[in-house]
């Protein structure tokens, strides 16, 4: 799989996403739970990205992802707008959530 990594701007700096896949119509993104990363979503990246364009994200303040300057900033109303930020740099019409874990209340 021909993947890259992108910093994504967010208010408090930039999170890291992995993407992969082709730009189409249709785009698929995966958000981990606690305390994985990105990287528990490399099989199905690998898969999906042969029809979809992919993305896997490092949540706030792990991996290469910013962390938020204060606590509150983990709290689910200020990570939707990561999520959000994340989904728009998909450049896709139409994206997909998959999640598990912390990811899956995110979502």
């Amino acid at each position: 799989m021909k993947s890259e990594y992108i910093s994504v701007p967010v208010s408090y700096g930039k999170i890291n996403m992995q993407v992969a896949g082709p730009e189409s119509q249709k785009a698929i993104l995966f958000i981990h739970g606690w305390p994985d990363s990105h990287d528990t979503w490399s099989h199905q990246m690998e898969y999906f990205s042969k029809k979809y364009r992919v993305g896997a994200i490092d949540l706030p303040g792990v991996g290469n992802s910013d962390a938020p300057p204060q606590r509150k900033g983990y709290h689910i109303d200020n990570i939707l707008p990561v999520i959000a930020a994340a989904i728009r740099a998909l450049k896709s019409p139409e994206v997909h959530l998959v999640a598990h874990d912390w990811g899956a209340i995110i979502s």
